[in-house]
């Protein structure tokens, strides 16, 4: 898929706080946004999602906006 096809986009780490510039930029470039983050239930009055396990099928793009580690946790990944 092409970068330019990109329409909806799960950011996994979305804070409601100021520094949330990459959720708000991405809103503003005309990107559907779906944030992730069990602390929260709505950012920016966007549906905030517990997990990556909760996210609809169609997402195009997931960008991880966490520590390694916390990426790794939120993927469920268990090294060998």
């Amino acid at each position: 898929m092409n970068p330019k096809e990109f329409k909806k986009i799960a950011l996994v780490g979305a804070i409601p706080e100021y520094r949330n510039i990459i959720l708000k930029d991405l809103l503003r470039k005309g990107f559907e946004v779906l944030p992730v983050n069990p602390k929260y239930d709505e950012i920016e009055g966007i549906k905030c999602y517990k997990s990556v396990k909760e996210l609809p099928r169609d997402v195009d793009v997931i960008v991880f906006v966490v520590p390694p580690k916390i990426g790794l946790y939120v993927l469920d990944f268990k090294p060998p």
